[in-house]
């Protein structure tokens, strides 16, 4: 029964890094999209 929940929290983390680290990737690639337009 251990295993189990030992599986899920590694992969909840996994899963909860690489969705962090996508949303902070798409935040600074849209910011630089908007310096761009803003600077033309």
């Amino acid at each position: 029964m251990k295993f189990p929940l030992i599986w899920l929290l590694s992969i909840g983390a996994l899963i909860g890094l690489l969705v962090g680290m996508s949303l902070l990737g798409l935040a600074v690639f849209l910011g630089r999209l908007k310096s761009k337009e803003v600077r033309k």
